[in-house]
């Protein structure tokens, strides 16, 4: 991890996050490194809210912060299910998958978390007696209800 020194009420450029103006150190010691959870994040706009960096960042994942490998090439490739289940679980209201093809078994969307499938083939790891849906949506077992979201 890179450590750069800053003076408290310095404004960092911002152009890494989305819709930025600026993030302004407020915590911490007068100069040293900073934690994502030290760093202030003010969105732009009329009655934004502030965060920190670290809420902001864990509103989205990606399925590769997980370990996911999009490798998957008819049945074989990388199983991911457990890298995909592991994002889903994190806490993240909107989970991405990256470009590829990704082999996975029966994975289930907590409530209130979007699973970003744009670009991404998600490839059915063979049963051998399951007949399990794929995808399950909340707490429902009945197989996918809802998938995709409108993108103007």
């Amino acid at each position: 991890m890179a450590t750069t020194n800053f003076t408290s009420g310095t404004v960092i450029a911002s152009d890494w996050l989305n819709d930025v103006d600026a993030v302004v150190y407020g915590t911490g010691s007068s100069t040293g490194s900073l934690e994502a959870s030290q760093v202030s994040y003010i969105p732009s706009g009329t009655g934004a809210v502030a965060t920190t960096v670290q809420t902001k960042l864990r509103e989205s994942v990606s399925v590769l912060d997980f370990g996911a490998v999009a490798d998957g090439s008819g049945i074989t490739g990388t199983d991911n299910t457990t890298y995909f289940q592991n994002a889903l679980n994190s806490g993240a209201t909107l989970v991405r998958a990256p470009y590829g093809n990704y082999l996975i078994d029966t994975i289930s969307i907590p409530s209130g978390v979007e699973l970003d499938l744009r670009g991404a083939t998600l490839l059915f790891k063979a049963h051998t007696t399951s007949h399990n849906p794929m995808i399950r949506m909340g707490n429902s077992t009945a197989g996918v209800t809802q998938i995709g979201r409108a993108h103007v």
